[in-house]
C-alpha cells in the first residue's frame, strides 16, 4: 500500500561508535485513499519517528529512523528489520484495532533491513555532531 523509497530496501549506516545516527525513510501513498502506517522497531537501540501515522492520498511522510549511540558494537551478522505495517483507513484517527488483521481487511506489511557497513552512510545521514538537535 505505502511505497518505501530505500534502495533494496535496506537502511545502510555506518557502524560508527558513540555517535547518534538518524536517517530519513519516505513512505509514499500512491493510492486514491487514506493510508495509517505503524513503524514496528527491531529493538531498543533504534527509535522511529513519528511511529504511526496517516498519510494522504497523493502524499508522502518522513519517518526518521534513529540509531542509538552506543560503546561498543553489538551488531549480528544478520541485519536488524524493522516492518511497516500499513492499510487502507477513512477519516478517523488510528486505533488499537487499526493494524489488527480481521476478516475483509488488508494489513500489508514491508521488512526493510538495517545494514552496517564500516565506510560512508547514505548521503543523507546524519550524525547527531552534524545536526543543530541538542542531545538528551
Amino acid at each position: 500500500m505505502l511505497r518505501i523509497k530505500l534502495p533494496k530496501l535496506e537502511l545502510r549506516l555506518p557502524s560508527e561508535l558513540k555517535n547518534e545516527i538518524s536517517c530519513p525513510v519516505e513512505l509514499i501513498n500512491a493510492t486514491r485513499n487514506r493510508i495509517a502506517f505503524n513503524i514496528q522497531v527491531p529493538s531498543a537501540q533504534y527509535k522511529a519517528e513519528p511511529v504511526k501515522g496517516i498519510v494522504e492520498p497523493g502524499f508522502m511522510d518522513v519517518v526518521t529512523i534513529t540509531v542509538q549511540a552506543r560503546d561498543v558494537c553489538v551488531h549480528k551478522s544478520d541485519a536488524d528489520k524493522f516492518i511497516v505495517q500499513s492499510t487502507k483507513v477513512g477519516d478517523g484517527d488510528i486505533t488499537d484495532h487499526t493494524f489488527r488483521a480481521e476478516a475483509g481487511k488488508v494489513v500489508d506489511e514491508v521488512d526493510f533491513m538495517v545494514v552496517y557497513e564500516p565506510t560512508k552512510p547514505q548521503k543523507n545521514c546524519k550524525r547527531r555532531k552534524d545536526t543543530n538537535t541538542p542531545d538528551e
